[in-house]
């Protein structure tokens, strides 16, 4: 059955017998003109296509995925036609046909191909001409200058011309100059210039018979000279030329709140439109490649599985990363980028830690070990105390110790420069020592195959050429990017994912397009700085005009490229306002809920595993018995057998059980501690014991002091200056600490945390209030009705003639509210000191009467430092400590009792959300 009309397109016939003579001059702008209109429909355009194949046309195409759907669509019509399908039809893209051509010329001259030949020539260049001050890196210039050659060559621009002026313009005129000197005489030349060099040898070739008939598609904005070639080509062969066609088709235009509510939308309509139409006549056109294609192909995997399953696949997806997005690839630079990268902890983590390699990939539990101990002993950099501080760990496991790792990492730290054959030897000899690659699948085999071709190429061209390692990695991943990577798979299996170049010209019945907004589509003015601004305007998509009317021909072509199209984009994104294309138009939108995967009704996602989990666990039309394990946790899980009664537990172990029982189970019984996140400039945990420590020291001496007649405040903060200064003096080589002392000492017109801290002691002091102990322990501390007994340490304890005792914890962190330490119990603290204090049981401090009190000092920044009373010493506690000590002490022989259930089951209420066991506890809060 024919497909429906898919738009009209325009079809330009050469008359071969009557050649139009009216050539634009070589270096003017070409429009191709000169042939007779005739207008067509789209599924006629592509049966004329087949048609002329049939009579041996040679057809020239944009694209490659063009000509695989026409070869695609003369394979199927032959075989309707019971012709043998693997003849196979004379189409192909035009820089295709163009290389075969000059090549059966048997040519004096061949292009550049190689990107490392053409930049080991610019390289020479460059080092014969600098630039103008100040200097780019080189290898970011040297492709720079690659890529402003080719638009200057496809679009007849001399690169050694022109009447503007400037340091960059003058100074690649001289770059081009001594460029295409080095290629002459290697009898080559750039090949952007190859259209330019067929158009002008085809009038001069003798028979005529030499070209076949020829039809042309597309192409109307191709460069100068390509199109001054179609022109020379249709003179001397006769050619038919069809332009694109525009479609006329009235999409549907769905607009999102946010991408992700437009992707699981897409996903939706995706599967919907599978039931009306064959997958492979689906497509998803993509505009932002950047944002959307790994974004729809994580999806597609959800709910659809791996993309590529031979004819059987899916969906097909485009090539939507380089050889430098490739795990393997990242694997195999590791080394280099370990010493490039200043020997960090992270990455020698991560060169360790990947599966790519075999040597390290069998001890990956013991591995990860290492970063632990990097962590806790405080080395971040340097391969040398990194290794030093896992050396014993290290000889366990490998028979040369660290020296295989090292040996891995060192030939790149060494300074100076190396011929790149050396470097190439010695990444090989690293990943042969480690066992590398280890290959996991079919595209980790393409990637590896891309590697070797690049190395291979890299040591072939620059074999001799000196490199710093920095230069050797820059150039390495400059190829890398060129290459794009993609399993292997078929036009007619699944629904097809394309980018926004690709749809031209294909046919299908349905299209998605998705992300339709302003600085996708149009694309940005593409940065050409050594371009004249008269260059720029003479390039495609070197000016806003140029893009906005590049942009227009596709989007016309969108419209001609299936009868049902839906375009779709997103209200916002990340908090910001989307602004639509300036071809969206608002005729037709519908705006779109937002859904939520698990609780309405979405096929497509609800293939999903995660989706499905989700609706197992919120869904009341679940079997009874997941709802009933839902609802009704099962407490018996968190029962065990009895635990040895503790003899004695810390306040900061009391406040576990107090707070949940599972984590005092788990941190406490088991073990389980949580790796610290590596916090850049000084962890808090560090910070407070610092403060911590400064203070203990300095109310020591300063209680020695107080001895002296006339004590004034400035003596003690002089002797609080020196403390802190003492204390942080010798770890100064690290620039924090020198931000921490100013930060606690302040500066003249601005005091710091501690000097703030000792004004408001010093006006406490002068109410009465004197310090008597500090750093005072507890070690015996009985709870009614608990075996266990209790141990802490009290940070300072004040005395005062007529208001008694009070004792302070301090506190560098939040401060815990008050009805966190006397409604829910939650922080044992200061009830822990009171009544250690109140029963005389602190060493070294006098048992107080019934006048005793506790409070925190909070000491975060020099604006949050206040002293916070929350158990006044003129009010009566007694009543309170009595009832603490009879919930202190039912949670603990509870918990020894055998019930260690989590605070979500035991009181039905939400986790914190910062507890670091909620992942092994069960909580669904």
């Amino acid at each position: 059955m024919a497909r429906k009309s898919r738009g009209c397109a325009e079809a330009y016939v050469g008359t071969p017998h009557k050649q139009d003579r009216r050539l634009t001059p070589p270096r003017r702008k070409r429009t191709l003109s000169g042939w007779k209109l005739i207008k067509m429909t789209n599924q006629d355009l592509q049966n004329r296509l087949l048609v002329l194949l049939e009579e041996g046309y040679t057809v020239l195409a944009e694209t490659e995925r063009f000509v695989h759907q026409i070869k695609r669509q003369f394979r199927l019509k032959r075989i309707e036609e019971g012709k043998p399908a693997w003849d196979t039809p004379r189409i192909f893209t035009l820089n295709r046909w163009m290389e075969d051509f000059w090549t059966q010329l048997w040519p004096e001259e061949l292009p550049a191909s190689s990107s490392f030949l053409r930049w080991q020539f610019l390289k020479d260049s460059l080092d014969e001409t600098p630039p103008p001050e100040p200097p780019a890196p080189e290898v970011d210039l040297i492709h720079l200058l690659d890529e402003s050659f080719e638009q200057c060559l496809r679009f007849a621009i001399d690169p050694s011309g022109g009447q503007e002026s400037g340091p960059m313009i003058g100074w690649r005129r001289k770059i081009w100059r001594s460029f295409d000197e080095r290629l002459a005489h290697r009898r080559l030349f750039h090949p952007a210039q190859l259209p330019e060099k067929i158009a002008l040898c085809i009038p001069g070739l003798e028979r005529k018979a030499t070209l076949s008939r020829m039809a042309f598609v597309g192409f109307e904005f191709a460069g100068h000279w390509e199109k001054y070639l179609l022109e020379e080509l249709q003179k001397k062969a006769g050619a038919v030329f069809f332009a694109l066609p525009a479609g006329e088709a009235q999409p549907d235009r769905l607009v999102y709140s946010d991408p992700e509510q437009e992707i699981t939308g897409l996903m939706e309509n995706l599967l919907i439109a599978t039931k009306e139409h064959a997958p492979h006549d689906i497509a998803v056109v993509v505009c932002d490649s950047e944002f959307y294609s790994p974004a729809i192909s994580n999806r597609l995997k959800d709910i659809l599985g791996e993309p590529i399953r031979a004819q059987w696949a899916a969906y097909n997806l485009l090539p939507d990363r380089n050889l430098c997005g490739q795990g393997l690839y990242n694997a195999a630079v590791l080394p280099i980028r370990c010493a490039l990268g200043g020997e960090k902890r992270n990455d020698l983590f991560t060169f360790l830690r990947s599966p790519y390699y075999g040597s390290f990939s069998r001890w990956n539990r013991r591995l990860s070990l290492w970063d632990r101990i990097w962590r806790e002993k405080g080395v971040e950099n340097g391969i040398d105390p990194l290794l030093e501080a896992v050396r014993d760990s290290a000889e366990e496991i490998f028979p040369d110790g660290c020296s295989g790792i090292r040996a891995a990492i060192a030939p790149f730290l060494e300074a100076g420069a190396k011929i790149v054959s050396r470097w190439v030897e010695t990444l090989r000899r690293i990943w042969t020592a480690l066992q590398f690659p280890v290959l996991a699948n079919e595209l980790d085999r393409i990637a590896w195959d891309n590697l070797i071709q690049i190395i291979s190429e890299f040591e072939t061209v620059f074999g001799e050429t000196s490199l710093s390692a920095n230069e050797f990695f820059e150039f390495l991943t400059a190829a890398a990017s060129r290459v794009r990577v993609q399993k292997s798979g078929f036009e007619d299996a699944g629904i097809q994912v394309l980018g926004r170049l690709d749809a031209r010209g294909l046919s299908f019945s349905k299209i998605f397009i998705p992300g339709l907004l302003s600085g996708s589509f149009p694309q940005p003015v593409r940065p050409l700085p050594l371009l004249s601004s008269s260059e720029r305007q003479q390039v495609l998509g070197g000016t806003i005009e140029s893009q906005f009317a590049f942009a227009r021909h596709l989007y016309k072509n969108f419209l001609a490229a299936a009868p049902r199209i839906v375009q779709s984009r997103p209200a916002s994104k990340d908090g910001g306002i989307c602004i639509p294309s300036p071809f969206w138009t608002e005729d037709g939108e519908k705006n779109i809920d937002p859904v939520i995967p698990w609780k309405h009704s979405l096929p497509a996602m609800q293939r999903a595993r995660w989706v499905q989990q989700s609706i197992v666990k919120t869904s009341p039309w679940a079997p009874i018995e997941s709802a009933k394990a839902t609802c009704e946790p099962n407490r018996s899980q968190f029962q065990i057998q009895p635990l040895p009664i503790a003899d004695r537990i810390s306040v900061t172990e009391l406040q576990s059980a107090l707070v949940c029982p599972a984590r005092y189970f788990f941190r406490y019984v088991l073990g389980l501690e949580e790796l610290d996140e590596f916090e850049p400039g000084i962890p808090a945990r560090e910070r407070g014991q610092n403060v911590h420590g400064i203070l203990a020291s300095f109310v020591l001496r300063a209680i020695e002091k107080f001895a002296e007649p006339e004590l004034e405040f400035e003596a003690l903060s002089d002797l609080l200056k020196k403390t802190i200064t003492g204390a942080i003096g010798p770890r100064l080589s690290r620039a924090v600490w020198t931000v921490e002392i100013e930060r606690l000492i302040g500066k003249p017109d601005r005091p710091g945390l501690l000097l703030k801290w000792l004004h408001a002691e010093w006006e406490r002091m002068l109410e009465g209030w004197s310090w008597v102990a500090v750093e005072r322990p507890f070690d015996d501390l009985e709870i009614d009705g608990c075996e266990t007994r209790l141990k802490g340490r009290l940070d300072r304890i004040d005395s005062h003639p007529q208001q008694g005792l009070i004792c302070w914890d301090y506190k560098t962190g939040r401060i815990p509210r008050r009805d966190e330490v006397i409604d829910k119990n939650n922080e044992p603290q200061l009830p822990a000191y009171l009544l250690a204090l109140s029963r005389g049981n602190v060493t070294g401090a006098l048992k107080a009467n019934e006048n005793c009190g506790a409070g925190f000092i909070e000491l975060r920044s020099p604006g949050n430092m206040k002293h916070h009373v929350l158990f006044d010493p003129a009010e009566q506690h007694g009543p309170f400590l009595k009832d603490w000590e009879k919930d202190a002490g039912s949670a603990l022989n509870s918990i020894f009792g055998g019930d260690v259930s989590p605070v979500w089951i035991k009181e039905g209420r939400a986790c914190e959300e910062n507890c670091v066991y909620r992942g092994i506890c069960g909580s669904k809060s």
